[in-house]
């Protein structure tokens, strides 16, 4: 009999964008911003804000109730990227799927979309994070980045 694992499933959609004439491996990441409404624009409740908002993190978010992943990262570009026009972040329309057994039997799903953007194509201002810019993964220390994020992202580059 299938069940449910004990300690959850997590379904997740995450934003691996490159930076469009940019180094070879400059992720687009930023630091939340801990007053945003991160319960509802990445579904992080409360307790994992705090943790959260202590390292990069890709735009990313548990996909909401009846949401499919393909809605889910264009959610996280509108409410997260604060970028309306969807054609400035140029997506591979097939996601990259992974499993993973986490902690105590805690699995997680996750859905990554991969694509590049110009920088100058960023919001100037977000009222989301705190710090978001394309940082190249290889210099960056590992450790900087919030849970499972640096994982994901060892997926694509």
């Amino acid at each position: 009999m299938a069940t449910v694992p004990k300690e959850g499933l997590c379904i997740s959609s995450f934003l691996i964008i490159t930076e469009k004439n940019g180094p070879k491996n400059s992720v687009l990441v930023g630091r939340i911003n801990p007053k945003a409404d991160w319960d509802h624009i990445g579904a992080i409740n409360p307790s994992r804000l705090e943790r959260a908002s202590k390292g990069w993190m890709l735009p990313s978010s548990h996909l909401l109730m009846r949401e499919s992943p393909e809605t889910s990262v264009k959610r996280i570009i509108r409410e997260q990227l604060g970028i309306e026009d969807e054609s400035k972040v140029h997506l591979n329309p097939q996601p990259i799927v992974f499993g993973d057994v986490g902690v105590n039997q805690h699995w997680d799903l996750g859905y990554i979309y991969t694509g590049s953007m110009a920088k100058e194509d960023l919001p100037k201002h977000s009222n989301t994070w705190v710090d978001l810019k394309f940082v190249d993964f290889d210099k960056a220390a590992k450790s900087d980045f919030v849970r499972l994020q640096n994982d994901v992202i060892s997926y694509v580059v």
